[in-house]
């Protein structure tokens, strides 16, 4: 049997190291996607009984953003690229478009998942007011800034034709620095009342507060990794390797703000969440009083 003979100008071509890089990026992508539907899929019997009967509040809103949004941005934003076919072409503005709906959407996954890890040292603190303004004024700040970036940054950014981002703009470091200093302060602020608990009543502490504790601890340093490791990949590496693991700090940032809420609902005769508040039987008998009253329970006022 011969042969089918292939002309030299019709023989394929060895992939470009674009293309390469490219598909590296998205299986590592398609990996992030996998985890975080995977946790999704394992965490659904809780979600049926401890989200799906509460009544529509912020924090219900909340839980939903941090499940569901990331895994629809990393799914959407997947293909751009290495997938598009050689006779569609983008403009600058559909690339610019396609930026600002990603930058927003993060933008709204990050603030979604620090609010509700501001809930958390607001509980913990019984509401004080002090505590409260403090920590809110800085949320708005981060709000602000990260707007303000937003805005500076987008027409600086530059496109190649698969509509990838080429370089970064000195103004979008703000999501680089803000972030992480927040988080450090609601570390610290857990960390404080971590320690006046444990001086009052040593390690035998009510379950609620051990689960503030608990949570507050890892996802703070889960945070913190991720937010590093994006960093030296994003100003160490060419692209399009520099952003390769963004949909891991995305699937990370989901995975910390729904998991949170459903350990908080995973005893409702523990705590529940309701309104923007943390409601809770538990009468924080192991920590010492921090609120305007004198009184040591968190409750919904």
């Amino acid at each position: 049997m011969v042969g089918l003979q292939v002309a030299p100008d019709e023989a394929l071509l060895p992939p470009s190291p674009m293309s390469v890089a490219i598909q590296i990026v998205n299986c590592v992508g398609v990996s992030a996607i996998a985890f975080i539907l995977w946790d999704i899929c394992i965490t659904m019997d809780q979600e049926v009984e401890r989200i799906w009967s509460e009544p529509w509040t912020r924090t219900k809103i909340l839980y939903y953003i941090c499940r569901y949004l990331p895994v629809t941005l990393m799914a959407s934003t997947l293909p751009a690229g290495a997938l598009k076919p050689p006779e569609i072409t983008y403009t600058y503005h559909d690339c610019f478009i396609w930026q600002l709906y990603q930058l927003s959407a993060t933008m709204m996954i990050f603030l979604s998942v620090e609010f509700v890890m501001l809930l958390r040292v607001e509980a913990l603190y019984n509401q004080h007011r002090f505590v409260c303004l403090t920590l809110r004024t800085l949320y708005y700040v981060e709000m602000i800034l990260m707007i303000i970036g937003i805005g500076t940054s987008m027409p600086k950014f530059r496109y190649d034709t698969t509509c990838l981002a080429v370089g970064l703009p000195p103004t979008a470091i703000i999501f680089a620095v803000i972030t992480p200093v927040n988080q450090t302060l609601l570390f610290i602020f857990t960390s404080i009342r971590f320690l006046q608990g444990i001086r009052r009543s040593g390690w035998g502490m009510t379950p609620l507060v051990a689960l503030l504790m608990r949570d507050g601890t890892w996802s703070f340093f889960l945070i913190e990794v991720l937010l590093a490791v994006n960093g030296v990949f994003y100003f160490l590496m060419n692209s399009p390797y520099n952003s390769m693991l963004t949909y891991y700090l995305l699937a990370g940032f989901s995975f910390i703000g729904y998991r949170v809420i459903l350990n908080l609902r995973q005893n409702t005769t523990i705590a529940r969440l309701e309104s923007d508040r943390l409601t809770s039987i538990v009468v924080f008998a192991d920590l010492p009083p921090f609120e305007n009253t004198g009184s040591a329970t968190v409750r919904n006022d």
